[in-house]
């Protein structure tokens, strides 16, 4: 059972957020700036509404 994304805050229209899907189902937004910044968490608490490292996504829809 896939879940819906929630569309509020700035993750889901981020070019450095990656859409995870774990074994059970449940969906989370990995943000790709953890890898190299540490400001940044792996797996940041949603709704974010505001980050420093926000790039919008190209074409403006959400992760897939």
């Amino acid at each position: 059972m896939t879940q819906t994304l929630d569309p509020r805050g700035l993750c889901p229209g981020c070019a450095h957020v990656r859409i995870v899907e774990s074994s059970k189902g449940s969906t989370f937004l990995r943000c790709d700036l953890a890898k190299s910044d540490p400001r940044y968490g792996k797996y940041p608490p949603q709704p974010r509404m505001r980050c420093e490292g926000f790039v919008a996504r190209v074409g403006g829809g959400p992760a897939s």
